[in-house]
């Protein structure tokens, strides 16, 4: 069922190569949007785009989309993705920044179901802290969506459970 999601990560740095690594043991087919000077650090990726690609340009079909840029355009990358029915948009953002990407999508007419698959700050609350912890909490998103999980801990809270 994982397999052939098709994942694109516009970013660059430790984070965005955590997360093709780890994106692509899980078999997630990992496209990577990043500067020339950093193509070479992301050997596990499926396909590296170097050039600006423009939300409209993208011609495969796309489960997930993870912004890891902190560009000024995150908010306008995030609407285009939703108004093209990408279904996860995520954004690796404080909670102060997400709310000023909310507040954009929603002055510009993002619907309430199009923010439906708005996942910002993106990933399940592990209280992450390192760049393999953050990409750990995302991608464990990405994988309890796919498979319908509900992300609850499944340890026995005594033996009468």
């Amino acid at each position: 069922q994982m397999l052939n999601k098709t994942l694109l990560i516009r970013g660059m740095g430790g984070l965005t190569e955590i997360l093709c690594e780890m994106a692509s043991i899980l078999k997630f087919k990992v496209i990577v949007q990043t500067s020339k000077e950093e193509k070479d650090r992301y050997p596990d990726a499926e396909m590296i785009i170097t050039d600006t690609l423009e939300i409209d340009d993208i011609d495969f079909p796309l489960d997930y989309f993870i912004l890891a840029t902190h560009h000024r355009n995150d908010d306008r990358i995030s609407f285009e993705a939703l108004k093209k029915g990408i279904p996860y948009v995520g954004v690796v953002a404080s909670a102060k920044k997400t709310g000023i990407i909310l507040e954009y999508l929603r002055k510009n007419g993002a619907t309430e179901k199009e923010l439906e698959c708005f996942f910002s700050p993106t990933g399940l609350e592990l209280n992450a802290k390192t760049p393999e912890h953050i990409a750990l909490s995302i991608l464990s998103e990405m994988v309890m969506l796919t498979n319908g999980g509900s992300g609850k801990q499944k340890k026995l809270k005594s033996i009468t459970d």
